[in-house]
């Protein structure tokens, strides 16, 4: 129902961002990809919003900060241990405005360190999504990522154009990350809303039919 949907002009939630990976990940499967699991690592925003959170007051909850962390650990496994090409993306997530942008590292084979990127989709750099950045980055290299010492300044490829689209563009500089990965160089992707829009809804709409969920209103399906 429309009820269900999201409209243009409206913020991505982040479960729909994040069917919207999936949807970009899926298709470097059909087309032959096949990592093994830990080499393309997606990081829930909220889950990785608040592990990060709990670490950075460690020493308050030593306990909290140490369950919350262990999710982490566990998905970053192969890249802390294994000297393998890595993929990690992070979507940023700051209120005050509401808005998305992209966090990835990037280990390609045979190299040492990981490339941090951190993309913004505005005209200027969004000042709390930048702090929440460099808090994902800290708390990743205290988890034995072997990356640069600090976040690299945020990068401002796209301009959005509007209020709202800043889940869209996050995809789009995930996708380029992925792309750059499997080997195609470093591209931009210039995939529009509408577009994204559709690619995601035909995916979530295959995961609708192949699950059979019987509440469908729990996965909100992208107009």
């Amino acid at each position: 129902s429309a009820a269900n949907q999201t409209a243009e002009g409206s913020l991505l939630e982040g479960p729909e961002l994040t069917i919207a990976w999936h949807a970009v990940h899926l298709a470097g499967h059909q087309a032959g990809d096949r990592y093994p699991g830990g080499q393309v690592v997606y990081l829930e925003p909220h889950s990785t919003a608040a592990a990060v959170h709990c670490w950075r007051n460690r020493e308050e909850q030593p306990e909290l900060a140490e369950e919350n962390l262990t999710e982490l650990r566990l998905l970053l496994q192969t890249a802390t241990t294994q000297d393998v090409s890595c993929l990690i993306v992070c979507p940023v997530q700051a209120a005050g405005p509401d808005h998305w942008t992209a966090l990835t590292l990037l280990r390609k084979q045979g190299d040492s360190q990981f490339l941090a990127r951190h993309c913004d989709s505005l005209t200027n750099v969004h000042a709390e999504c930048r702090r929440q950045a460099e808090h994902t980055f800290a708390c990743l290299l205290s988890l034995g990522l072997v990356s640069q010492p600090a976040l690299p300044p945020t990068e401002l490829p796209v301009n959005q154009g509007d209020g709202w689209s800043c889940g869209w563009q996050t995809v789009n500089r995930f996708e380029e990350a992925y792309r750059e990965f499997r080997g195609e160089g470093t591209k931009r992707c210039y995939t529009t809303k509408e577009q994204r829009r559709q690619i995601t809804n035909r995916f979530a709409d295959t995961v609708l039919s192949l699950i059979h969920i019987s509440e469908p209103t729990r996965l909100r399906r992208i107009s």
